[in-house]
């Protein structure tokens, strides 16, 4: 059988709330041990579960093909860069600094408001608007 994320995910939620619900006490105590059994590991796995298990190889390469700079602002910032993706479809477009990727997020990734924003800062700097 192929490897589905996003059957695995739910499969895997599903299994986490039956555990929760059938004892929250020991769900957590569950948790918080395998966190401190594993430090920094829930970070690759949330990443792994989020994208697909090739998502390590695919952000190495995006790495060296960026030369560690964001893809937007083309500052550099080593290996602080996060992963961007779309939401709609899941698909990883590129690494990002922080704020790039939040700036994102704060225009709903459409590009019309994008563009407005764009337009609203060439009249600014023009002195079209007062």
């Amino acid at each position: 059988m192929s490897y589905d994320p996003k059957r695995d995910r739910v499969k895997h939620r599903e299994r986490q709330r039956r555990l929760r619900a059938a004892d929250p006490k020991k769900h957590h105590a569950r948790q918080r041990r395998w966190r401190l059994r594993h430090p920094g590991a829930n970070n690759e796995n949330l990443k792994r579960f989020k994208y697909g298990r090739n998502i390590k190889h695919v952000c190495e390469e995006m790495m060296q093909k960026q030369a560690g700079r964001c893809a937007i602002c083309l500052a550099y910032f080593g290996d602080k860069l996060v992963i961007d993706h779309d939401h709609k479809t899941g698909e990883v477009r590129a690494l990002l600094c922080r704020s790039c990727n939040a700036g994102l997020g704060f225009f709903k990734e459409e590009e019309k408001s994008l563009l407005s924003a764009v337009q609203y800062l060439r009249q600014y700097r023009r002195g079209e608007l007062s």
